[in-house]
């Protein structure tokens, strides 16, 4: 997963969630970025969002945007994030 991001070493799961449709996992990397993984075999996983400090990440409703807690500050995090979840839109870069 780490590989996605470039990171040296990857990155390990802080928080994992289901997609509304039940076709794609939500996992948010320590120490960052959030990946959607499909289910069906063969399916390449997306980034997200790369950013820093992923904390808690979960699916809208509708599966169209993820909402994410970011910047971690010792042992919280400043703000919500809100991002489109659609491939068609890309990753999200969010500082």
């Amino acid at each position: 997963l780490g590989a996605a991001f470039g990171a040296a070493g990857g990155g390990a799961a802080r928080t994992i969630d289901w997609s509304p449709q039940g076709d794609e996992v939500l996992v948010g990397l320590d120490p960052g970025g959030l990946l959607a993984l499909p289910l069906e075999p063969g399916g390449a996983a997306r980034v997200v969002a790369a950013v820093d400090g992923v904390g808690s990440a979960e699916w809208s409703p509708t599966g169209m945007s993820v909402a994410f807690a970011a910047g971690r500050i010792g042992d919280g995090y400043r703000e919500l994030a809100i991002v489109p979840a659609t491939p068609s839109r890309g990753a999200a870069e969010y500082s």
